[in-house]
C-alpha cells in the first residue's frame, strides 16, 4: 500500500514486491525513524499530575479510567482482555481503555524516568492490542472497532507517539502500527457513524490526520479529499450561524 511514486517509499515497495522483504522492512523501519512530523499540529495532550505514579499501576495492568480503578485481566497467552468492562459491567469504560489514552502516558512516563519498563510495557501491549483485535471490516460497535474509538486514538494516541522523538518503539511495534494505520484509515473512510453528529466529525477529522501524517500509503490522496469534504459539510450542517454547535453542550463548544 505504499505509494509507487513517493521518492523514498517507492524503491522500498519495489524491493518488497521482488521478494526482498527483510530489506524493505529494514528500510521502511529506518524511514520512519527519522521522519519528522510536526506534532503542534495535533490536539494537545494534557497528562495527570500523578502520572507517573498511575503508570507505575499500569505495569501491573491496573487503569484508571472515567474516575474507576481496574485491573484488566489476561486471557490465554498472556494477552489482556481489551473488552473488559470492569466491575460494573460498562461498556463506556471498555470504549475509553480502547482509546489508548495509556500509549502517550507511558511514553511521557519514560521520557521523564528513563525507566526502560514504561517503554518495554508500551510495545508489549501496542503489539497485544494490534495482535489480537482483527480488523472486522465492517460497522460494528465492539469496544475495539467502534468509529469513534477509531478516531480517537488516531487523534491522541497512536499519531502522537509514533512521531514521539524519545525511541519509544521497537522496529516489530512500528511495522505493525503502519499495517494497522492501514486498517483504520480504511475504517474511518468505509465504516462511520452513519448518524452524524458530533462522532462524524471526529472521525472524519481523524481520518485527515491520517493522511497528513501518512502520505505515503497510496490511499492518502483520496482519503484527504474525501474527508475535507465531509468535514467541510458536517461544519455546515452542525453549526449555528453564529458558531455554536447544535447540541448546546458547554463540553462540545
Amino acid at each position: 500500500h505504499l505509494d509507487p511514486s513517493h521518492p523514498t517509499v517507492g524503491p522500498i515497495r519495489l524491493d518488497w514486491e521482488a521478494g526482498r522483504h527483510v530489506k524493505a522492512a529494514n528500510a521502511l523501519v529506518h524511514y520512519f525513524d527519522r521522519k519528522a512530523f510536526p506534532l503542534e499540529v495535533l490536539e494537545p495532550i494534557s497528562f495527570h499530575p500523578d502520572l507517573i505514579n498511575h503508570m507505575e499501576a499500569a505495569l501491573e495492568d491496573r487503569f484508571h479510567l472515567l474516575e474507576d480503578w481496574e485491573t484488566v485481566p489476561r486471557m490465554t497467552g498472556g494477552r489482556l482482555d481489551w473488552a473488559h468492562r470492569g466491575d460494573r459491567e460498562d461498556k463506556e469504560w471498555a470504549w475509553m481503555l480502547n482509546r489508548h489514552d495509556l500509549f502517550p502516558d507511558l511514553a511521557e512516563a519514560y521520557r521523564r524516568t528513563g525507566n526502560p519498563a514504561f517503554r518495554n510495557y508500551l510495545n508489549e501491549v501496542w503489539q497485544d492490542w494490534i495482535l489480537n483485535s482483527p480488523y472486522p471490516d465492517r460497522l460494528t460497535f465492539s469496544v475495539q472497532w467502534r468509529a469513534l474509538e477509531v478516531a480517537r486514538r488516531m487523534l491522541n494516541a497512536w499519531v502522537h507517539v509514533f512521531y514521539d522523538q524519545s525511541n519509544v518503539l521497537d522496529p516489530q511495534t512500528r511495522l505493525l502500527i503502519l499495517a494497522s494505520v492501514l486498517d483504520h484509515g480504511d475504517a474511518l473512510r468505509e465504516h462511520a457513524s452513519f448518524w452524524g453528529g458530533n462522532h462524524l466529525i471526529s472521525e472524519k477529522l481523524a481520518l485527515l490526520t491520517l493522511t497528513f501524517a501518512f502520505p505515503e500509503f497510496v490511499d492518502s490522496g483520496e482519503w484527504q479529499a474525501y474527508a475535507i469534504k465531509q468535514v467541510s459539510s458536517q461544519l455546515m450542517s452542525q453549526f449555528y450561524p453564529d458558531g455554536s454547535y447544535k447540541e448546546l453542550s458547554n463540553h462540545y463548544q
